[in-house]
């Protein structure tokens, strides 16, 4: 009931054959991964026909899960959720912009449980400036969705400044660990 997203878009079932992808994808720099698993989100993203008539009705964009600065330049050099959503955003010819910053460096949320990973994002997050309109339809994109905490403290915070935005999430796989 505290979802603020109206809906989630789930490429695939998180086996071991798309493990293996998204893991290489984000701890192997093998960019080229993104483009492929983008092209594919993409692909049924176009055969789901409620977001296909909302992307035509709104202003669209497409936007990620940010890092925080330490992670991706210390750490991973890049945002997997970013190299998703710019090859999904150029497959499905909508604009890419982000819309939001992570201001506190937190735990990865990878080895948290449920509770956990909704503490330890709390205050994490800041929108960034931008001219959107205020019925704008937005596509946040991320790789992996176990729980909902990371997206649902991104969606919550979009409503609050965007009350009339339509949010759904595109996310390449659903882990149920």
């Amino acid at each position: 009931k505290s979802f603020a997203c109206e809906g989630i878009h789930i490429g695939f079932i998180y086996n071991d054959y798309i493990k293996k992808f998204i893991l290489k994808l984000k701890y192997d720099h093998r960019y080229d991964i993104a483009t492929f698993l983008a092209q594919r989100l993409a692909l049924s993203i176009q055969s789901n026909q409620s977001i296909m008539r909302k992307t035509h009705k709104y202003p669209t964009y497409i936007t990620y899960i940010p890092s925080h600065r330490w992670r991706k330049r210390f750490f991973r050099w890049y945002n997997q959720s970013e190299l998703l959503a710019k090859a999904l955003g150029k497959e499905l010819d909508i604009p890419v912009i982000k819309l939001y910053a992570k201001i506190r460096y937190t735990r990865s949320q990878a080895k948290l449980n449920r509770k956990q990973r909704l503490q330890n994002l709390q205050w994490s997050f800041v929108m960034q400036k931008h001219d959107i309109p205020t019925n704008a339809y937005i596509i946040i994109v991320d790789d992996i969705v176990t729980t909902g905490s990371t997206i649902n403290q991104l969606a919550q915070l979009t409503k609050k400044l965007y009350p009339k935005s339509h949010i759904w999430w595109a996310v390449i796989a659903r882990h149920h660990g």
